[in-house]
Order: C-alpha cells, then structure tokens, then sequence
C-alpha cells in the first residue's frame, strides 16, 4: 500500500493521520491521570519538525563506535577511540563551514560556558582519561565539520558506552534518544553481543524505531559472517524470552507490546564494516591511486551506511513519524494494562482478584524464606567472578608486557623514540586494560544476576554502582622517576679507553705502514678508531636502554596488577551490596503494592453496586478507546512502513498542519 502524494502546500495523508493519532493519545493519557506518558508524548512530538536528522551512535565501549564514526566522517583521529567517554557527555558532530570544536560546560548554580578547544583537546574534555578538572562540568561536546551529508542536515551523536557497571553511561545513551530519529548500534565482530546490550536495545525500542546493528572490526576476522549469525540467533532468542514473559498468565499489556517491540530489533539491518579499510581506502585516493581506493571503500561497507543516511533524510518526515508511533504504541500498552485492571475490579470480580492476589501473596511468602538461598548463590557467583577475573588480570598484564617486549625488540636500532612515548604508551595500555577488564566484570555480574533473577522469579535487577573510570592515583604511573639516567650514556672506561687503546693499535700499523711516522699516524689511528668506538658505544647504549625499557615495564605491570586486583576486589564488593540491597527493595516494593491492592479491593467492597456499575462502565468505555487508538496505530505502522519501503520522499512541512501535543 502506498501513500497518495501530498496536496501543494500540504502534508502526506500518513503524516497527517499520525499526528492526529498523536493528540488523541495525548489528551487519553491526560484524562486517564498518567502524566508522566504525557510528557513522553508531548517531547516526541515537538520534534517532527526539526530540520536536523539527529543520528544517535552508541555501544559498548572497545566496539569500535568512536573509530566507525571517524571513519564514516572521513576524519581518522577526530573522536577519541578506546576512551572511556563521561557519564554524561555527547559528542555531535554536525555541519560547520570551517573544522570547530565547542565543550559546553554548565557550573551547578551559573551559565552555560562554551569553550573552543583544539582536537587534540578533545580527549581532555570528553573523556574518563582526560583530567578531572578539565572535563568537570562539560556537557557536552560539537563538533563542526565541512561534510556533504552534514551539510544537509545530519547531525550525528556519539554517546558513552552503555554497559559496565556503571548505569549512567546507560541511560545517557538513552537520554540521547529522546529527540533522535535513528539509533546506529554498534557491536563487535572479536565478542558475541552481551546481555547487557540485548536489554539496552529492549529499552531503547521504546523510544526509538528506526534501528541499524553495525557489526564492527569485520577486517581483523576470518569468518565475519559466522559472528553475524551468531549475534542474529542471540537476538532471537532474546526476543523469545521477551516473548515467554509477554506470556505468563500475571504478564499485562506492556510485556506483550515490549516482545513485538524486540522482534522488528531483531530483524532490523545489520551491516558488516572496517573503519581500518576505509581509512586505508582514503588514503589511497589521496595517492591518486583510485582503483584500489574504490575497491578498500566497497569493502569497508561505509557506503551501506551512508546510503541508510540518505534515505533517512530523503524520508526525515517518515521516520519521525514511526518514531511518534512506536511512542504512542509504548504509551498506550501501558494505558491498557492499567485500564484492563481497572475493568476487572470495577466489575466487582472480587473473588477472582482475591484468588490472584492470594496466588502472589502465596509467591511472595514461598521466596521470603528463600532468601538464605538466593543469598549463598550469590556468595558462590561472586567467589568464581573473583577467581575468574584474577585469571583476567593476570592475562592482560601478561600481553601487555608480551606487547611491550615485542615493540623495543622491532625498534632495537631505534631505541630513544621509543622510550621516550614508554610514559604515554603505559598510560594509555593501562587506561584501555581498566577499561576492557571492566567490561568483563560487568558481563560477569550480569549474567550472575541473570541466573539469580531466573531461578527465584524475580524481576530484572538494574544495578547503579559507581563510575568505571580509572582511579586518578593510577593515571600517573611515574614512569619517567623510574628510569635510570645513566642508562645508555657514554662511560669513559666502556667506552673511551677501549677507543684510544684501538686508536695506538691502528696507529701503529699505520706506521708500519707508511715507514715509521710516528706523530703524523695518531690522527689516521683516531680517524680509524672512531667508527668502531662508536659502535660499541651504540651497542652498549641499545642494549642499557632496552634492558631499563623492559625493567620500567615489568614494574608498572606489577604495581597494576597489584591495584587492579585489589580495585576490582572492592568493586565486587560494592556490587554484591548493590544486588542484594536491590534484591530486598525488589521484594519489599512487590509486598507494598500487593497490600496497596487488598486496600483497593476493600474500598471496593464498601461500594454499593450502582456505584460499581458506573465505575465499570466508565472502565469499559477508557478500555475500549485505547483498544481502538491501539488499532489506528497498527494501521498507521503498516502505513508508515508501506511508505518508507517505497522510497517515498515526504515533503516540507505546511502550516495547515494539525498541531502536536502542547
């Protein structure tokens, strides 16, 4: 089915139909006393007519999110890659005459302060790995660039990573979706996709609809295709539990609607790329070699992409508009849920609700005691966490000295510039081994949690621990105070006697030679000494550096490793209080809304049965216009979809516009 081109000067009968869809929505939510679906709404709607298409980039960190945005930008270098960004930063890089690049910094209790920095600044300000003072209070971050696709009005948001342990990188990255029009998720071909990205992507569906998976690092496999699938077979699965929960007899409308959400995630496109092949191509048109630019650039897959941009901001209307129905279908399966209980207990079925809440009041009793049970679960979850991420600790910091090694022995003639970068390097390898090692904990209390949540019945446990970043006292590892300052210099014993005793040597056969000349040979004895004095000089001198390169290096890993076990052993701690703090709220708060339900249905009883009649039919009206406000969206999705699979290309917007929800 497709939609009947606008009238001059008009909208499109679909986009039309939405917002009308839209309003009702929003004036139901408002008579059925649910504010805070109000304010979802009204926020969804006020964007439709944004000229910008916002493009929101987010993943866990160590996907290759920061690198496939620069590569797709066509700026290697510009975001910082394998940096962990702040909590509550966004990078967005839209269109700009001129390369800019703006921190916005907001005190507590002053005005926004924008800042001009320069790029290498950029990790400074946006970053865990930056200094804490600098990036105190930023915001967030633009970045202006001279690009076509920007140009027409592409603004594209690179957010933190959305696992670890931290929720705050969580839910910045879904904060980011509020007024955007596509979500880009990235996820890596070295790791299969994790729990903790399947769940984000569940949590995002309900605000966004438009979603690309982007399967990253395509370059460094030999079987890409293998991990794609794999990650496609995770994804429905995880759809299938959604759809089991949606199932379950005490399941609303909201979990049923959540499952048919996942399903078009799990269908979404699922593009294979290589930031380091597209570099590479670039860098081969610039060397005017254009065939084998063309083909790195067909291989990289970056075209997939940007040919899903520019269908986006060909259809921006359209898009929008499935973004406003995916809200709206949220929205009115919560609305639903809440007037189907309505329904039953106005229709005075006290027994049957009686039964149910017996039925759960009997759940909640039978888990109580359990919880000497699900508490030395979790004790024997955390033991294994431990030992496994010792065995973690002790891997990472065998490669990084493997690593270490390896670069002074291929430099062996060239020793000084690299132990110069020895301070920043060790920084930054152990900035990115935190960082991966974080990630592993995280995915390991996840999938604890998960076992824990499935074998009680419990519902899902969302930890908020502290910030993954680095503590401060190990960014400055004192490298530089480590280093022996006579290590590689000239030694007048080593290196000087040898030298004058080599230079009499080939004095006096210089002699010999030219007939017993004494004074005139010392300078050819020195002239021939001094290449052979010098090279045992270079020698010495290579050797000394790389035997203090590699002492340096073998004591930064052991104090890392020391600090790491010890850090990651605190953290553990904190999140075993965390789950079981949660674990108690969770069932203290299911307790407190069971009691609140038999308090209703008292009131209930008190009724008389007029009173019960109006109210269960004022339920019955509420249920039936969600019912058919829910059958208009369905309507208006195939619509939608209808559309934007034709490639049709909505037109500016009219004045004559039904108003969004104000």
């Amino acid at each position: 089915m497709s939609e009947a081109p606008a009238r001059a000067g008009g909208l499109p009968p679909v986009v039309a139909d939405v917002l009308r869809l839209a309003n009702r929505t929003h004036v139901l939510t408002k008579q059925t006393g649910h504010a805070d679906l109000t304010a979802r709404i009204e926020a969804e709607a006020v964007t439709w007519k944004d000229s910008q298409v916002r493009i929101v980039v987010a993943g866990e960190i160590k996907r290759g999110k920061s690198s496939f945005i620069n590569a797709l930008l066509g700026r290697a270098g510009l975001l910082p890659v394998d940096a962990d960004v702040a909590t509550s930063v966004h990078l967005a890089v839209q269109y700009a005459p001129e390369p800019t690049i703006v921190a916005v910094r907001r005190a507590p209790d002053g005005p926004e302060e924008r800042v001009t920095i320069r790029p290498d600044q950029l990790v400074d300000y946006a970053s865990m790995q930056g200094e804490a003072v600098l990036r105190e209070g930023v915001v967030g971050v633009e970045v202006g660039l001279p690009h076509p696709l920007l140009e027409r009005g592409l603004v594209v948001i690179d957010t933190p990573g959305v696992g670890g342990l931290s929720r705050g990188h969580r839910d910045s990255a879904l904060a980011a979706l509020r007024y955007a029009d596509a979500l880009l998720f990235t996820v890596s071909v070295e790791e299969p996709i994790a729990l903790s990205e399947l769940r984000f992507l569940a949590e995002a569906s309900e605000r966004i609809d438009t979603v690309v998976l982007v399967l990253t690092k395509v370059d460094s496999s030999a079987d890409p295709a293998a991990m794609l699938a794999e990650d496609r077979a995770k994804l429905a699965e995880y759809t299938e539990v959604l759809r089991r929960a949606g199932a379950e007899p005490d399941a609303d409308e909201d979990q049923r609607e959540a499952a048919r959400r996942f399903e078009r995630v799990a269908e979404a496109p699922f593009l294979p790329v290589s930031s380091r092949l597209a570099e590479k191509g670039r860098a081969r048109a610039e060397a005017g070699r254009a065939d084998a630019a063309a083909t790195l650039l067909a291989r990289s897959g970056i075209a997939d992409v940007e040919a899903i941009f520019d269908r986006t901001l060909q259809n921006r209307e359209l898009v929008r508009m499935a973004n406003i129905l995916r809200v709206v279908g949220h929205v009115l399966a919560r609305v639903e849920s809440a007037e189907q209980a309505a329904v039953r207990v106005a229709a005075g079925d006290v027994g049957a609700v009686e039964a149910e809440l017996r039925e759960r009041q009997g759940q909640l009793e039978a888990l109580l005691p359990s919880q000497a049970r699900w508490r030395q679960r979790l004790a024997g979850s955390i033991q294994r966490i431990q030992a496994d991420l010792n065995r973690v600790i002790g891997r990472e910091m065998t490669r990084i000295d493997r690593v270490y090694r390896d670069h002074i022995d291929a430099n062996q003639k060239n020793v000084d510039p690299v132990m110069e970068a020895l301070s920043s390097d060790l920084e930054q390898s152990v900035n990115a081994a935190w960082a991966s090692i974080s990630q592993t904990l995280a995915q390991r209390i996840d999938e604890a949690v998960a076992r824990i949540s499935r074998e009680f019945d419990l519902e899902e446990v969302v930890l908020e621990l502290d910030s993954e970043a680095l503590p401060e006292y190990l960014r400055d590892l004192g490298v530089r105070d480590r280093s022996d300052p006579n290590a590689g210099k000239a030694n007048l014993v080593e290196d000087g006697l040898p030298g004058l005793l080599s230079a009499g040597a080939l004095g006096s056969v210089a002699a010999g030679v030219l007939g017993g000349i004494a004074a005139p040979v010392v300078l050819p004895g020195l002239l021939l000494a001094a290449p052979v004095g010098y090279a045992r000089y270079k020698k010495r001198h290579q050797i000394q550096v790389r035997q203090d390169y590699l002492r340096i290096v073998r004591e930064v890993i052991a104090q890392v490793r020391q600090e790491f076990a010890a850090e990651f052993t605190l953290k553990i701690i904190e999140a075993r209080e965390a789950i079981e703090a949660t674990i108690d709220e969770a069932l203290t708060s299911r307790k407190r809304s069971i009691e609140q339900q038999r308090r209703e249905l008292q009131a209930l009883l008190k009724q008389s049965r007029a009173e019960q009649q109006t109210r269960k039919a004022e339920a019955e009206r509420q249920l039936a216009g969600v019912r058919a406000l829910r059958a208009d969206a369905g309507t208006l999705q195939e619509r939608v979809d209808s559309a934007l699979g034709l490639g049709v290309t909505a037109p500016p917007p009219a004045p004559a516009a039904p108003p969004p929800p104000s």
